[in-house]
């Protein structure tokens, strides 16, 4: 006959392995993040035409987010060692949310390079860096085999459903 307190831990025991539910939370978050990054593109015209910019000014504050993004990126591993994980993902998702709502508001060449190019890019940065840290190591690859796959995906169907209604 079984041990009681043996038989008492094989029923607390689950099989459901909740790395999946974050893994899920993360395809979103990263889905979501990579579109808006992205979908820079299909507002170029309309940008340039409603602001009177030059091509050359309106693609400058993608060229400058992309650079704060790599820059950022080095920085938030460190971060996330010291802080952990969700916390550095929620300050990203902050500065994602705060870039895009300020992007609404954009009035002059100077703003529309603050809130795009230097804050999206900050959030934009802090994405990738800790998805990877939020599964064991045994589970990481395939976690960041489909966060990449799925995210590139789910850019392919945003951006085509973007450009269809632009």
């Amino acid at each position: 006959m079984a041990h009681p307190d043996l038989k008492q831990s094989r029923e607390h025991y689950s099989r459901f392995f909740y790395g999946y539910v974050v893994l899920a939370v993360a395809l979103f978050l990263m889905s979501s993040f990579w579109a808006i990054h992205c979908s820079f593109g299909i507002f170029f015209k309309p940008l340039i035409n409603e602001f009177g910019w030059t091509r050359a000014m309106t693609s400058g504050a993608f060229s400058l987010c992309s650079i704060v993004h790599g820059l950022i990126a080095i920085v938030m591993g460190g971060l996330t060692d010291k802080f952990g994980a969700r916390i550095v993902i929620t300050v990203s998702a902050f500065f994602i949310g705060l870039g895009c709502f300020l992007r609404s508001r954009v009035a002059s060449l100077w703003q529309f390079y603050l809130f795009y190019g230097i804050i999206m890019g900050v959030g934009m940065g802090s994405s990738w860096s800790t998805f990877d840290r939020l599964f064991i190591r045994r589970y990481r690859q395939l976690s960041a085999g489909v966060l990449v796959v799925c995210s590139y995906q789910s850019k392919r169907d945003v951006l085509g459903f973007a450009s269809k209604t632009n």
